[in-house]
């Protein structure tokens, strides 16, 4: 298992970019990547299985991080590292927050 996360440059697995940094165009993206880098580097999940899944995914979708998301959901099921009753709950729980629930 690959535990370090080599981001393509170019290339169907490879992100958007601008002068080099990552772009997101909106928090749950970023939150999607750091959950997939984290279980990478965890040991958790395969990264050359990743970029596989992502590749096959990415034209399937119209947005990259809609297609990363995809990806990471489908191996965390494949994996067994969550139940996809317990990742419907989590989401649903997630997405019914009003913006700003955590900001004082």
């Amino acid at each position: 298992m690959t535990n370090s996360l080599e981001l393509a440059n170019d290339g169907p697995s490879a992100p958007p970019r601008a002068n080099g940094e990552l772009i997101f165009d909106a928090p749950w993206q970023s939150r999607a990547f750091g959950i997939a880098a984290a279980l990478v580097e965890d040991g958790r999940l395969d990264w050359p299985q990743f970029q596989a899944a992502l590749i096959e995914t990415v034209p399937h979708h119209e947005n990259y991080w809609d297609a990363w998301l995809v990806s990471l959901v489908d191996l965390t099921e494949t994996n067994d590292l969550i139940a996809p009753s317990s990742l419907v709950l989590r989401t649903t729980e997630l997405f019914e927050r009003p913006a700003g629930h955590d900001h004082g």
